[in-house]
């Protein structure tokens, strides 16, 4: 059986951000077992049971996320500052499940994984975050139309594919090119869009119409700052999130969980911002985020030597008292 060596409250618990609907997510370390250290079989990370997922395969309030990364894959990932990584390094007390010597070491050794690296990660992810929330409100309305249209008939239809359904009924089918656009693949086959989810002309309208539901249901809650706005408040609080994190790190080489602007945070998330405030905030951000990679004085890599040697001397303790030192 693998050692975890550190298990931690984190998303939005960890930052401070958590609501009575919240998930609840949990991240950590292990080590490898004898077998997989020394055979040919071996992991880089564990999920243990996801509870409460809905039908669609969503967490629910009640859902139940873990996830662990082995000793040496976290410390790489460490390394090259990636973010969900750093934060389990600087994980305040209150937050912290499970921890072993192993994982104490760990914790003290967070400074030591700081580099000019984490510039580019943070910076990365939080772009990427950016773009995920201006979403073209007019994809949601074109899904929704279609889904709307579909449900209606979806006892009768549901066993044809879309080239029958569209063949049989010429009606139905007329309603249903007005909010579709045809066109052909690369293997020359029928295909057709709407909004930004594609499909094959031979799909099953059940499976469609599933797959429709699929794409509403990850807007939810926020779907209406998408169809008002073009914008996906939960990506905004990310964004920010991020950079506010990546800052803290640049000018005090510390990160205090939970977050100190998570009020603010909390408020972008929930819509209560201005959007115009919101991008404006974002630029300035931005702008102080450059700033600081060109001025601060973070090596050019973590101290990769020192961190090395925590992991050889980690294993090699661990095997030496397994029984009769196997």
């Amino acid at each position: 059986m693998n050692k975890i060596i550190l298990k931690i409250k984190a998303g939005s618990y960890l930052y401070g951000t958590n609501t009575p609907s919240s998930d609840r997510d949990y991240l950590g370390v292990y080590l490898n077992t004898k077998e997989e250290l020394l055979g040919l079989q071996t992991s880089e990370e564990l999920t243990q049971n996801i509870e409460s997922k809905s039908d669609n395969g969503r967490n629910t309030k009640d859902a139940v996320d873990c996830k662990f990364y082995e000793l040496r894959k976290f410390c790489s990932l460490a390394l090259k500052c990636n973010p969900t990584i750093l934060e389990i390094l600087f994980v305040n007390r209150e937050n912290i499940l499970e921890i072993t010597h192993e994982g104490e070491e760990l914790l003290k050794l967070k400074k030591e994984f700081l580099s000019r690296h984490l510039c580019n990660s943070f910076m990365g992810y939080a772009i990427a975050q950016e773009r995920k929330a201006f979403i073209k409100s007019d994809n949601i309305k074109q899904i929704e139309s279609l889904y709307s249209l579909l449900t209606i008939y979806s006892k009768v239809i549901q066993s044809m594919t879309m080239n029958e359904l569209i063949k049989k009924d010429l009606s139905l089918g007329m309603e249903i090119e007005r909010r579709i656009i045809r066109y052909k693949n690369e293997q020359n086959d029928d295909m057709f869009s709407c909004g930004d989810l594609k499909f094959s002309m031979n799909v099953l309208v059940k499976k469609l119409i599933d797959s429709l539901k699929l794409r509403l249901d990850k807007a939810s809650w926020r779907k209406d700052g998408i169809l008002q706005y073009g914008l996906d408040y939960k990506f905004l609080s990310h964004n920010v999130r991020l950079m506010h994190e990546g800052i803290e790190l640049l000018t005090t080489k510390d990160l205090i969980l939970p977050l100190q602007y998570r009020e603010l945070i909390k408020a972008i998330k929930e819509g209560k911002m201005d959007n115009n405030g919101i991008i404006r905030f974002m630029q300035s951000l931005k702008e102080k985020f450059r700033e600081l990679e060109k001025n601060n004085d973070l090596p050019d890599k973590g101290n990769f030597k020192k961190i090395n040697q925590f992991v050889v001397n980690t294993y090699y303790n661990y095997l030496m008292s397994l029984k009769g030192g196997e």
